[in-house]
């Protein structure tokens, strides 16, 4: 199986309301560096939904909704994609399922 490997270097995150326990969505921006069959930048925008109340950091759980786009390499060609994403982010890992929206 081919893979790649992620790198977050870009993490900005804000709630889109200041009382989270009233609405505990958050925004975030995401940079990916990847390396492996991808080879390349990824941008990312996603709304995360806070299941507890005390959202802290890494250990938080949340539904995760947004869109990753890719510019760069894949398996020696270069070009771009744009994928819709929906899934978790628990224990510190994020759980995705995607669909390519544009290619």
């Amino acid at each position: 199986m081919e893979k790649s490997d992620f790198k977050v270097t870009k993490w900005e995150e804000k709630a889109i309301e200041n009382e989270t326990d009233l609405f505990p969505v958050h925004t975030v921006e995401v940079e990916y560096k990847i390396s492996g069959i991808l080879e390349g930048i990824a941008y990312l925008q996603y709304l995360l939904y806070y299941l507890e109340e005390d959202v802290d950091g890494q250990q938080a759980e949340a539904r995760v909704s947004g869109f990753f786009h890719f510019k760069r390499i894949y398996k020696n060609r270069e070009g771009t994609f744009t994928a819709c994403e929906n899934g978790t982010f628990e224990e510190g890992r994020l759980n995705i399922n995607a669909q390519i929206v544009n290619a």
